[in-house]
């Protein structure tokens, strides 16, 4: 795990609290309290998938330095099936 992967699983952890907090406070929209913490929480979030994906890039990078060919390749394998699905879901309808 490197730095970029645990502050991604930091920020998703807030992301959910301030998601948790409208769920336990019962807040709604007229509240300016739900669009404070739905904004700060959907931040965090989105702020947390980048920084697993450069994490996982990098361990890519690891791996292929190590000459862990068999990573290397099921980790491509696994890349391109993702790419697969969602081009084949979003693009050739």
């Amino acid at each position: 795990m490197n730095k970029f992967y645990k502050f991604g699983v930091i920020c998703s952890i807030i992301g959910f609290f301030f998601i948790f907090l409208i769920f336990i406070f019962k807040l709604a929209h007229p509240n300016p309290l739900f669009n404070i913490f739905s904004a700060l929480g959907l931040l965090f979030i989105f702020l947390s998938i980048p920084l697993v994906i450069i994490s996982t890039i990098f361990d890519f990078f690891h791996m292929a330095k190590q000459k862990d060919c068999l990573g290397c390749i099921i980790f491509t394998i696994l890349i391109l099936i993702n790419i697969i699905f969602f081009a084949s879901k979003y693009f050739f309808r």
